[in-house]
């Protein structure tokens, strides 16, 4: 999901909790949306790479991967697409250009990090 699509998502959700407070209902649902969930999960790992330099070795990347919810087959997902979050460098996984915009774009909204 393109950085794009996902602040769509976010205004989309924006206009609709606005929405329910002017209709009178709850605004703030008891539980986050799937989509949040996920996108603040990925966050999550990519801030604690981030924290470590953005440059991890791969046994480290599977850990900390692991220590945020993630199988090692799930991990290579943030190795593609035409915007990745991270890329190789031999052994080491390093935290892409894109990957930083990520982590600095969601801070305000899943910060401070607790790992």
């Amino acid at each position: 999901m393109t950085t794009a699509q996902l602040q769509k998502i976010k205004s989309a959700h924006d206009l609709l909790g606005s929405l329910l407070t002017e209709a009178g209902g709850d605004s703030q649902p008891a539980d986050q949306p799937a989509w949040r969930q996920e996108e603040e999960k990925r966050w999550r790992l990519m801030k604690a790479v981030d924290l470590r330099g953005g440059d991890v070795g791969d046994q480290e990347w599977i850990k900390v991967g692991a220590q945020h919810g993630y199988q090692s087959q799930g991990l290579g997902g943030f190795f593609r697409g035409s915007a990745p979050y991270m890329g190789m460098q031999g052994k080491r996984r390093v935290l892409t250009d894109h990957g930083r915009t990520f982590v600095a774009r969601w801070e305000p909204e899943f910060g401070p990090y607790q790992a």
